[in-house]
């Protein structure tokens, strides 16, 4: 299904013209600061009969002021806003969140797995801490890299603060959206939420769909469940969902607005089909998963350890778990070997 720009609307000046017949909710883009490497970040505000917010942006000043300015641009306040929803408790999307809140209160919604991240719970932040350095332990990454990471998400922290009243939502809508669906759409992080407009095809996607770049799988804690996540497998999963509902537009957590989304889903899963493939031709001598960043990731290996870990970790789960590959464990360390039979080298290969 191809977008047409005249028939669903047209983005000017952040604000969506609605010109499909029957929106009811029109849709203003914030974009706001943030120093973190992916860039700036997008908000929303969906104006109908309420205003709701989506997303807030990292707990900076310079992010507030971009916010509270193009609030007003459109002749909107903090004060004037209804609700929050929270897409996924990355900082990026959630840090400014509790200031918004001492501005004005107002309902907070967000997927349960968010819950403790964004309530900082000090039992869950120390077993999310050990989670971590287990898995970058077990993937042979050294004990530099791992101290090294443990201070980079200490200083993280500064940009978001706890959220103590949150209202959990998982599929349906809202009261203050009722001509919007909230989606699971786990992958990019397992509490992240979309907000889908069925009747028009319209969907706020946050970062599950961006189009300049590809949207890391984390492997971090999946709240509620003791086995570790295997995010890429979740994630390719549900962009296969998306490819079976009527879209016509998205809105992004970063970039511009994905307007052939169906392409672009396709576009993604080849990608990842094609890395897989190019990492099955690097496990003979059974490497770790460490071992094989330095090939595949030569130059962000050391300074992006933990995206890096997740990309590749991602990756391996996918051919084990397609059987082109086999996990061993010696000593507390996991080594991947090719599954000979089903080998790239072998005529089976059809990607995963």
């Amino acid at each position: 299904m191809k977008h047409d720009a005249e028939k669903n609307g047209i983005k000017t000046n952040g604000v969506e013209k609605n010109a499909v017949e029957g929106v009811r909710t029109e849709v203003i883009t914030l974009t706001l600061p943030t120093p973190f490497r992916v860039g700036p970040v997008h908000a929303y505000v969906l104006v109908g009969e309420k205003k709701v917010l989506y997303d807030t942006g990292p707990l900076t000043d310079e992010a507030w002021e971009a916010l509270s300015a193009g609030l007003k641009a459109h002749g909107l306040t903090i004060r004037a806003l209804d609700a929050l929803v929270l897409s996924h408790h990355h900082m990026d999307h959630v840090g400014l969140a509790g200031r918004i809140l001492r501005e004005k209160d107002m309902p907070v919604y967000m997927h349960a797995k968010g819950l403790p991240y964004v309530q900082h719970a000090p039992d869950f932040m120390e077993a999310r801490k050990t989670f971590l350095s287990d898995l970058y332990r077990a993937s042979g990454v050294p004990e530099s890299l791992i101290q090294a990471a443990q201070e980079i998400q200490a200083y993280y922290q500064h940009f978001t603060e706890p959220i103590k009243d949150v209202i959990v939502v998982g599929e349906g809508s809202i009261p203050e959206l009722p001509d919007w669906e909230v989606l699971h759409v786990p992958g990019h992080a397992p509490d992240q939420i979309a907000l889908y407009d069925r009747t028009n095809g319209r969907m706020i996607g946050a970062d599950h769909l961006i189009q300049h770049i590809s949207s890391n799988a984390f492997v971090e804690p999946d709240y509620g469940t003791i086995q570790r996540p295997k995010s890429l497998l979740v994630y390719r999963e549900y962009l296969k969902r998306w490819l079976k509902l009527p879209i016509t537009i998205v809105w992004s957590g970063h970039g511009e607005v994905v307007t052939e989304p169906y392409a672009l889903i396709e576009t993604r899963l080849k990608q990842q089909e094609e890395r897989a493939k190019h990492m099955l031709a690097l496990l003979e001598g059974a490497p770790s998963a460490f071992e094989i960043s330095k090939k595949v990731f030569p130059k962000l290996y050391e300074k992006e350890m933990p995206l890096v870990i997740s990309e590749v970790v991602g990756h391996l789960d996918w051919l084990v778990e397609e059987g082109h590959a086999v996990l061993e464990e010696n000593r507390g360390r996991l080594y991947y070997r090719p599954h000979h039979t089903l080998s790239a080298k072998h005529k089976g290969w059809e990607g995963p």
